[in-house]
């Protein structure tokens, strides 16, 4: 990936914010918008696409309240007007525009707590602590925009076999423009039927704001990138240890309702998922929760997160002792739902 060199300026005081529309290809169905910014030397800079919603969200006023307004020019002259008085008192985290080198384009509006972290950084850090840990792993998705990058990485290891398949990996989002942060996703997919369709299940997220010292960032940013490649190396063996630990003889239904706390309608699909009535397997109630977390039309919002952060816990710690850790989980939601009263 060729790395794009950009040039910071900070806008000073005087600068001024003006936005045309004119008629697009499409009209009278299709408006086209121009944003220009202008220096008090009377130079100016053009604001496009994606940057320009990003420029509007740095004036002072509520940005959604602004496109509730429903005739645009009113909408875009407020905006206008709140974002020329931020501009015209530049004591407060000065805005900086991002343009690629000998560009007037500007890719990205940012602040003076802006600090950099390229895609290059983020991935060549990844690369070698998968090298380090002996993962071995392919790219299978890349795309690059003028917002933000993406790639998905899969280990080279799969695990199972005929359907019932699972590979694991890892998805890489960042921009340089300040539109998103670095973001690093530990997944895991499984093959869930025999024409090859797959399903994803989110096991481990965090994120990395593009603020504070840029050799804090580099240290915070190797230590969250192999604290999830490290789990990807545990999760492997752990996947295999899931399939074959006893079985759990209990009430799964119950146990979901009267001691997680999970409503009785989410409860009642997680248990229908088991068509077996000889009991549970780690793995199968794994796969039931992550199953059912991962289908909105099962599963309201509020509890996706939680049923994939216990399943994975399930998974990574249960320690061929099923029952012992499932007592500990109903003591930790027991002490959550105190709390909450």
């Amino acid at each position: 990936m060729q790395q794009q060199i950009y040039q910071d300026l900070e806008l000073p005081k005087g600068s001024q914010v003006h936005v045309f529309r004119f008629r697009g290809k499409q009209w009278p169905h299709h408006l086209e918008q121009w944003t220009k910014i202008t220096l008090p030397d009377g130079s100016y800079y053009e604001v496009r696409d994606s940057a320009e919603s990003q420029l509007w969200s740095h004036c002072d006023g509520n940005l959604r309240d602004l496109r509730k307004v429903r005739d645009w020019r009113i909408r875009n002259l407020r905006a206008q007007e709140l974002l020329n008085q931020r501009l015209s008192d530049q004591s407060r985290n000065p805005l900086i525009l991002r343009l690629p080198e000998g560009s007037r384009q500007v890719a990205g509006v940012v602040t003076s707590l802006y600090t950099e972290v390229t895609h290059t950084e983020v991935f060549e850090t990844v690369e070698m602590l998968l090298k380090a840990n002996g993962l071995e792993y392919k790219v299978i998705h890349e795309i690059e925009t003028s917002r933000k990058t993406m790639r998905t990485l899969m280990l080279d290891q799969q695990i199972g076999e005929g359907i019932d398949t699972h590979t694991v990996g890892l998805t890489l989002t960042n921009s340089e423009t300040g539109m998103a942060s670095v973001g690093v996703y530990l997944y895991v997919r499984r093959q869930i039927c025999s024409n090859g369709m797959m399903a994803n299940t989110g096991i481990h997220s965090q994120k990395l704001r593009h603020i504070g010292d840029k050799t804090e960032l580099q240290t915070e940013l190797w230590r969250m990138i192999e604290q999830t490649i490290q789990s990807a190396s545990f999760l492997i063996p752990a996947i295999n240890a899931s399939k074959n630990t006893c079985v759990i003889q209990m009430d799964v239904e119950r146990f979901l309702t009267k001691d997680l706390h999970y409503p009785d309608h989410l409860s009642r699909t997680i248990s229908q998922r088991q068509g077996q009535h000889e009991g549970w397997t780690v793995y199968g109630l794994v796969n039931a929760m992550t199953w059912v977390a991962s289908h909105h039309d099962q599963c309201a919002k509020s509890y996706q997160l939680k049923l994939q952060q216990d399943a994975h816990r399930l998974l990574m710690e249960h320690n061929d002792d099923p029952f012992t850790f499932l007592k500990k989980l109903r003591h930790e939601h027991e002490k959550e739902e105190a709390a909450k009263v």
